[in-house]
């Protein structure tokens, strides 16, 4: 069968051949195709930086329930959970200023849950935190034989989050100079 001129049709000529209804689907689903090109291309280059998804979510997952547990007791019952943890006396704003730290990080850590990459700072800011007070707290504390053994616990935690972030957090994506482009 040959072709002619007059069997073939541009697509504007086909287009307007379709009913009216016909017409708005077919742009519907080239808008729903270029979408899914979209997304198939960003997994794509996602796939590149080797993103841990279950950790990420994980990690999301147990800072809201542990930091956003404590912080929500410590505002809420700070006497009994400065008793319970066996901690000494402490300023009530310092006391509240951490536990209100704490129950923010819960509670934008369930952001995470939804949209990992987008809130991947939150573990960042938790990880960095906690090297630091680890680093330039504890540990001069202990060289010192200072370090109070009502702290174990908190140690043993924080441990458990830096082990934890430093598994999740995807950093060759975060660092990388595309970033803005996956």
């Amino acid at each position: 069968m040959q072709l002619t001129a007059a069997a073939v049709t541009s697509p504007a000529e086909h287009a307007a051949r379709r009913p009216a209804g016909a017409a708005r689907a077919a742009a519907a689903d080239a808008g729903v195709m270029s979408a899914l090109i979209g997304d198939m291309k960003e997994m794509v280059n996602l796939n590149h930086y080797k993103i841990r998804w279950r950790w990420l979510k994980f990690m999301y997952i147990y800072t809201t329930v542990i930091a956003g547990g404590i912080g929500l007791a410590q505002l809420l019952a700070p006497s009994q959970m400065q008793s319970t943890l066996g901690m000494p006396a402490q300023d009530p704003l310092v006391f509240g200023l951490g536990a209100s730290v704490f129950l923010a990080l819960g509670l934008v850590a369930i952001l995470g849950i939804r949209a990992p990459l987008k809130y991947c700072s939150i573990l960042l800011v938790e990880l960095s935190y906690k090297l630091l007070w680890l680093c330039g707290v504890v540990v001069p504390l202990a060289l010192r034989g200072e370090f109070p053994n009502s702290s174990i616990v908190q140690v043993a935690i924080f441990c458990t989050f830096v082990v934890g972030d430093l598994i999740a957090i995807p950093f060759r994506y975060l660092f990388s100079r595309d970033i803005g482009a996956a």
